[in-house]
Order: structure tokens, then sequence, then C-alpha cells
């Protein structure tokens, strides 16, 4: 269990919302996240821990920081895309990962698919620190298979998986999930 009272919140992190529909090392990860408390490349180098380089691992050309890889590596930008898609969206509730995580101006959406999509978005930014770990500890020989994971099948049985089993607002029709997450709200 976590104590709240031990956790130094600040006031960019009293804007996270936390979603009991999701695990909670989801949402603890999103706390980390933008608390700028992950061990990210830039992070590890600002707290003078000596790297053999501190490239994305993912992309390999540029600095990794946590808006790099969360938002702007060749490798995520496509996930985002879809995300957009599978929600029929042109853009995401995001404001950008440095910045604090909250929704956008959704007023025309019920707080229930607000809370929906918002979850997804945790997930999927879990999964991309899942792959980015991978990419770390993985051999030369691994990269390539790694690099064509499919994260967004992940993310649909996952985020389908832990929703629909955690909320009661949420139905449990995995086909209408794959369609569009917005269907399965009851």
């Amino acid at each position: 269990m976590i104590d709240i009272e031990i956790l130094d919140v600040h006031p960019s992190t009293s804007n996270i919302k936390w979603i009991s529909w999701i695990p909670k090392k989801i949402n603890l990860f999103i706390w980390r996240l933008n608390s700028d408390r992950i061990r990210i490349r830039s992070n590890l180098t600002k707290r003078s821990v000596n790297l053999d380089s501190t490239i994305c691992p993912l992309c390999l050309s540029n600095s990794e920081d946590v808006d790099h890889l969360f938002t702007r590596c060749r490798h995520t930008i496509p996930l985002w895309r879809s995300l957009n898609d599978l929600w029929n969206t042109s853009n995401s509730i995001l404001n950008g990962v440095s910045n604090d995580i909250r929704l956008a101006a959704l007023d025309s959406i019920s707080k229930t698919e607000k809370c929906l999509r918002l979850a997804t978005h945790y997930v999927l930014l879990w999964l991309i620190w899942k792959w980015r770990n991978k990419m770390v500890h993985a051999t030369q020989e691994k990269r390539s298979e790694i690099l064509n994971e499919d994260i967004m099948s992940s993310l649909r049985v996952l985020s389908h998986l832990w929703i629909s089993n955690r909320s009661s607002k949420i139905g449990s029709d995995y086909e209408e999930w794959m369609k569009c997450p917005r269907s399965a709200v009851t």
C-alpha cells in the first residue's frame, strides 16, 4: 500500500489523477514521471551517474529526456497517432509529458469517458517505459525484435483487461473495445 504522506508531493503532482481502473504500479509510475523521478538518462546524468551514452535507446539519434522519449522519438510518435486513431480524435489529451499530466479541455465528454481516455494514455506511457527498458537491457541481436513489438496490441489487451475488470461502468465486450474504447462505456 502506498502511504500518500511519505510521497514528496510538489505543486506539479497535485494535478495527477489517480485512476482505480488501472494497476497502482501504473499510477505510481505516472506520479514519478510527472515528478521527474524516473531513471531516464538525462535524470541519471544530472545525478552524476556515469553512463556510456545519453542517447535514446529507441532511436539512437537524440539525447534521451522525458519529452523526447515519450512524445518526440520517431518510434513513439506513431504510437500516439495510433492512440488518437483508436479514440477517433485528432489530438492527445496530454499537455506534454514534462508538464503536468492532466486532462485537457474535454468538456464535451462524460466524466467516465475522460477517465477512460486518461487511463489508456497512462497505460501507453507505461508501455513505452517498459519498451524502452527492454531496449536498454537488450543484446544487440535482440534490438530489432524488440523495436518491432506491437505496443498498440499490448495497449488494447492490457487496458481492456484492467479497466473492464475494475470498473462497472465499462462493458466487457472485447470486440467493441477493439473498434473504439468509447463504445465500451455503458
